[in-house]
C-alpha cells in the first residue's frame, strides 16, 4: 500500500501460492478467478525476513451479463 509494488502470481495444483523478494510494509492481497467473487484483504503487515501466510477461501460468484457494442467506423472529411 505504501510502497506501491505490484506483483502477481498463479497458484500451483494445490492452491499454494508464493511471492518472493518483497520489501517490508503494509500490502493489499486481492485474488479474481473466474467465476468466482474477487476477493480482497487490505494491511496486511509484511516484516523483513518473516513469512506472511494469507489463507484465502474464494466465494462462488453469480453469473453476469455481456454487453456488446457494434458501431460502424464513420467517415472523416478533411
Amino acid at each position: 500500500m505504501g510502497t506501491g509494488i505490484l506483483r502477481e502470481t498463479r497458484t500451483n495444483d494445490n492452491g499454494i501460492y508464493i511471492v518472493s523478494n518483497i520489501p517490508a510494509g503494509r500490502y493489499t492481497v486481492s485474488v479474481e478467478a473466474q467465476g468466482f467473487k474477487k476477493y480482497e484483504k487490505k494491511n496486511n503487515q509484511l516484516d523483513a525476513n518473516l513469512p506472511l501466510g494469507v489463507d484465502i477461501n474464494l466465494e462462488v460468484g453469480a453469473l453476469t451479463e455481456t454487453v456488446m457494442v457494434r458501431s460502424a467506423a464513420s467517415r472523416i472529411t478533411p
